[in-house]
């Protein structure tokens, strides 16, 4: 996750007060690359079943949590 992606998913998440993606992206869909938008559904659906929350401070920590769910 790049600084961009992680400012537009917290930029997200701070105007909706949702981690769910369905309830979040649509403020920021469209300054997204394809790619991004799936990595950021990805990432916000995971962290919404788990119950995981994040912040500026720790938002790559949670992100890496992500990646490894599969190991």
């Amino acid at each position: 996750m790049n600084r961009l992606l992680a400012y537009l998913i917290l930029e997200a998440v701070g105007n909706s007060g949702s981690y769910n993606p369905s309830d979040t992206l649509y403020s920021v869909e469209d300054m997204m690359t394809l790619e991004e938008y799936n990595t950021a559904e990805g990432f916000l659906a995971w962290c919404h079943a788990n119950h995981k929350e994040f912040g500026t401070a720790n938002i790559h920590d949670v992100f890496k949590q992500y990646e490894r769910r599969n190991e």
